[in-house]
């Protein structure tokens, strides 16, 4: 974990805050100084600026980071996810480092940056600063994550115990609370891929790319993205979602750790998948007790405005039971066969 006391914080000197035409605009456009411009911030090889944010950025260049040298420790479509170390500090970093010479892609990523220069609170992943090299590359600095995805963790530990589920869902509820509550936010793509854990026994949500502010909790979204193994059944069905449908998406992720398995099986094609999500949420194991089947339920009640918001879920008895070192004991299996399959590449 990066802490203020290891780098020098601070925001960069000497940039200057790029402007657009319309200040509003969903555009981020490439300046003719090779500046990224995104609304209300301008993003260099020296790092962001314009950011009105609690966020205090590092004063270190994109040069510092010496990214080539990275290791390679995710892919996607569009770029690669390094695990990359500063020099002068000698702190480990995630860096996200995204191709946004396609538009829409470009215009992804300045979402996904509104969200993360924004969020600090526990249960999400820290960002630190954002990267343009002038050309078509952007790197997003962020905390690393040993442990990798909650997704990577289940396939090679199986089953949670109930005190090592219990600490995943109110690490996960800690920062949908804070995107809910505190910024009006909802994440639209939540996953085990999109949970990461550490060896420390941190859990934390990530991947911001399509969430959307909403100016009021009752506003709603009807657009269609993000995963449909985990979209509420109002998103499947084309109807308008809203908070309620991110809840869903906790207790889908929440009866996977318990059963150790994606709780709906294997689909062949989306109505297939439908079908099966809206004949309704399978039944919680007998290993976990009463409050931790209740917990799920209230996540996963098929008419969203009968689900719970994440400010009762967090004070839910389940959450009660969290136990760190529990799920540091189940973790260890995981972080066994991730070392095993690194000395195996080598």
């Amino acid at each position: 974990t990066l802490h203020n006391s290891t780098l020098n914080m601070g925001k960069p000197a000497g940039l200057s805050l790029g402007t657009i035409d319309a200040m509003d605009s969903d555009e981020a456009n490439i300046s003719a100084q090779g500046t990224l411009v995104m609304t209300d911030k301008s993003i260099n090889k020296l790092g962001i600026a314009g950011a009105a944010s609690p966020v205090e950025f590092s004063e270190i260049s994109l040069d510092d980071l010496h990214v080539d040298e990275g290791e390679i420790v995710g892919k996607g479509a569009f770029g690669v996810v390094k695990k990359v170390v500063h020099q002068q500090t000698k702190t480990v970093l995630a860096v996200k480092e995204l191709n946004i010479q396609d538009k829409e892609l470009r215009n992804q990523t300045k979402k996904e940056l509104a969200v993360m220069v924004e969020c600090k609170a526990d249960g999400i992943v820290k960002f630190y600063n954002a990267f343009f090299d002038s050309h078509t590359n952007i790197y997003l600095c962020m905390e690393f994550m040993d442990g990798g995805s909650l997704d990577g963790v289940i396939k090679n530990a199986g089953a949670m115990p109930e005190k090592a589920v219990a600490h995943v869902a109110k690490s996960i509820m800690q920062g949908i609370f804070y995107l809910h509550k505190e910024r009006h936010q909802l994440h639209r793509d939540l996953k085990p891929g999109n949970v990461l854990c550490n060896s420390a026994g941190d859990v934390k949500v990530a991947d911001f790319g399509i969430s959307r502010a909403l100016g009021q909790t009752d506003d709603v979204i009807s657009t269609y993205l993000g995963t449909a193994a985990y979209m509420s059944p109002e998103r499947l069905e084309g109807e308008e979602y809203s908070f309620p449908s991110d809840i869903w998406a906790v207790g889908v992720i929440i009866l996977e750790c318990a059963l150790g398995k994606f709780p709906f099986g294997n689909f062949e094609s989306f109505f297939d998948l439908l079908e099966k999500i809206t004949g309704g949420i399978p039944d919680a194991p007998d290993t976990l007790s009463a409050d931790g089947k209740d917990f799920i339920k209230a996540c996963t009640a098929m008419d969203p405005k009968e689900r719970k918001n994440a400010t009762d879920l967090l004070d839910h008895p389940f959450l009660k039971t969290a136990d760190r070192d529990a799920f540091l004991k189940y973790l260890k299996k995981h972080l066994k066969a991730m070392s095993k399959s690194k000395k195996s590449k080598k």
